[in-house]
């Protein structure tokens, strides 16, 4: 009877090895799960923010010209009758805005101090190497 203890004693102390290191498996991978959707929230709001930089940099530098070119346009429209000094003048801010539309580039050497703070790209941290620790398994 005695050979038979040592048998099931072993046999229980070698499940309990085998569930401790299950165990230890499960909660590493639970740490690894909660460090992915970590990194995709912030990757997400950076995304947003991007996009967010992008959508103010083509409204100000694309929607206010074309906003002037409409407006003097539907003025000049409107009002066939202006005085020539006053046409010309509008004629005069209408190329001058249809200019501004030309020379408009996303490239930051032309952005005012009011774009300077916006970034349509982007900043993500690079991502660290992975590393694969190595785990035990279970026999």
């Amino acid at each position: 009877m005695f050979p038979i203890m040592v048998t099931m004693h072993l046999l229980a102390t070698a499940l309990c090895s085998a569930v401790a290191i299950v165990c230890v498996q499960v909660r590493r991978r639970q740490r690894i799960a909660v460090l992915v959707v970590e990194d995709a929230r912030r990757s997400a709001s950076e995304y947003d923010r991007a996009r967010h930089d992008y959508e103010q940099l083509i409204r100000h530098r694309i929607a206010n010209p074309l906003a002037v070119v409409q407006g003097v346009a539907l003025t000049l429209q409107d009002h066939p009758d202006l005085p020539a000094a006053t046409r010309s003048a509008l004629v005069e801010s209408l190329v001058a805005a249809a200019d501004d539309l030309v020379e408009m580039s996303l490239d930051p050497a032309h952005r005012s101090p009011a774009e300077r703070d916006l970034h349509a790209e982007p900043r993500l941290a690079p991502r660290p190497a992975a590393s694969s620790p190595s785990m035990p398994v279970a026999v």
